[in-house]
C-alpha cells in the first residue's frame, strides 16, 4: 500500500519521531511502501534516507502566512499527483492541515496520526476543519478523545518501544553501584522530560511519604529541562527541599544511557497526567522492571493492574506512595510482577506496531472507498 507521510518535525524530539522511525524500519513486514515529505530540515531526513525511504523537504514556513501555506500545499499536491499514493498520512495534526488540503480533488485518501491528546489550540482546531477519510490515535484513549470531536473514524493503534534494548551492563545491584547508588538499598525512580504534566512533583510528594515507612529508600529523577517549561526544574528543587528529600532523591538531568538508569531501579514510576501512550512504561517493563503508572491514559492499556504493574489515579501522592510501599514491602510479589511485565512488553514490539498501523490504514481506506 503506497503511503505518503507528511511529517512536520525533522528533529528527534520524542515519541512521535521514534514512532515514525519504527514504522519505516518495519514497513516491509507491514506491507507498506512509504515516501516521506518533511516540512522542515533536520536529522530525520537523512535517517529516513539511510533506511531506504525516499524523503524530501518542503519547507512549510508559518501557518499565519497564507502564501506560505498555499505554496506548501501546492508542492505536496505535486508529489501526490506524480507518485499517486493510496493514502497521504499527516504525521500529527499539524501536518494534516497541509496534507489534507493537498489531497483534495485527488484519488488519494487523506488521513492523520493523532500523536497526542486534542488540546483545543489553534493548530488542533484548524486541523479538524480539514476533511479526512479517517485517523489513527496512538492509543485507544487518544482515539476516544479525538472521536468525540470529529465525524470521521479514529482507530487506536498502540505505539511501540524498542524492547530489544536492554542495559546489558550487569545486575540491578551492579548498575546501582555504577551510577553512584547504594546497591543494598531499594531505588525508586522516574524518567521523562521535566514538564508539569509528567508529574515529577507528584512523585516527590509520594517519596516523602515512602521515606517515613521505608527510610532506606533511594530515589532519582532522570530527565532534562523542557524548553517551554524552564521554571519546572526550580519548582522541583523547591518541592524536594520542602519534603526533606535533598539527600534522598537525586536529580541527574538528561542522560544518554537511560536503559542503565532504569535497569538500576527496583520500581519505575510513571506519574503523567492523561498520558497519551507511555513508551517509557513499555521500555521499563521490557527491562523486567515493575512499574507504577497513573491513569486515566495510555498506561491503562499497557498494564494489567496487579498482574504486571500497578495503576493509581493521577495527582494522588498518597495512592502512589501506597503502591510503591506495597512493592518494596513484598519483594516476592514485586519479583513475580516484574517477570510478568517483561512478558507483557512483547506485545508492543516495533513489528507488531507497524502491522497494526497498516491494518488500521487499510480498514479506513476500504471504508472510505465504500462510502465514495
Amino acid at each position: 500500500m503506497k503511503t505518503l507521510i507528511v511529517m512536520p518535525s525533522a528533529s528527534c524530539h520524542g515519541g512521535a519521531e521514534a514512532a515514525l522511525l519504527h514504522l519505516i524500519q518495519q514497513r516491509e513486514s507491514a506491507g507498506l511502501e512509504l515516501r516521506l515529505v518533511f516540512l522542515e530540515s533536520g536529522e530525520m531526513v537523512s535517517l529516513a534516507r539511510e533506511l531506504g525511504v525516499e524523503a524530501e523537504v518542503i519547507p512549510a514556513g508559518r501557518l499565519r502566512s497564507l502564501r506560505s501555506v498555499f505554496g506548501t500545499v501546492h508542492a505536496i499536491r505535486a508529489v501526490i499527483q506524480s507518485w499517486k499514493p493510496s493514502i497521504v498520512l499527516g504525521w500529527m495534526t499539524k501536518a494534516h492541515i497541509y496534507s489534507g488540503l493537498a489531497a483534495r480533488g485527488t484519488e488519494t485518501a487523506a488521513m492523520y496520526f493523532q500523536m497526542g491528546l486534542p488540546d483545543g489550540g489553534l493548530v488542533d482546531c484548524l486541523a479538524r476543519l480539514v476533511p479526512a477519510s479517517g485517523a489513527l490515535g496512538c492509543s485507544d484513549f487518544v482515539a476516544r478523545e479525538q472521536s468525540a470531536k470529529v465525524r470521521h473514524t479514529v482507530k487506536g493503534v498502540a505505539l511501540a518501544a524498542d524492547v530489544s534494548r536492554s542495559s546489558g551492563q550487569g545486575s540491578t545491584a551492579e548498575l546501582k553501584q555504577k551510577l553512584g547508588f547504594d546497591p543494598s538499598r531499594p531505588l525508586v525512580g522516574i524518567v521523562g522530560r521535566l514538564q508539569h504534566w509528567k508529574g515529577m512533583h507528584v512523585y516527590l510528594r509520594a517519596m516523602s511519604q515512602v521515606t517515613k515507612t521505608f527510610p532506606e529508600v533511594q530515589g532519582v529523577i532522570v530527565g532534562g529541562v523542557h524548553d517551554q517549561e524552564p521554571g519546572y526544574l526550580q519548582m522541583l528543587e523547591k518541592v524536594r527541599a520542602e519534603e526533606g528529600l535533598t539527600d534522598v532523591v537525586r536529580m541527574v538531568g538528561k542522560q544518554s544511557n537511560v536503559p542503565d538508569w532504569m535497569g538500576a531501579m527496583d520500581v519505575v514510576v510513571h506519574a503523567s497526567q492523561r498520558e497519551p501512550f507511555g513508551i517509557v512504561v513499555v521500555e521499563a517493563m521490557a527491562l523486567g522492571k515493575v512499574v507504577v503508572a497513573t491513569g486515566p491514559g495510555g498506561p491503562e492499556e499497557i498494564i494489567n493492574d496487579g498482574k504486571d504493574g500497578l495503576l493509581v489515579p493521577w495527582n494522588e501522592p498518597d495512592a502512589l506512595a501506597d503502591a510503591i510501599l506495597r512493592l518494596l514491602q513484598n519483594p516476592d510479589f514485586a519479583a513475580a510482577m516484574a517477570a510478568n511485565a517483561r512478558e507483557r512488553s512483547a506485545h508492543f514490539t516495533t513489528r507488531t506496531y507497524a502491522v497494526r498501523t497498516a491494518e488500521a490504514l487499510r480498514s479506513l481506506l476500504e471504508s472510505s472507498i465504500a462510502k465514495s
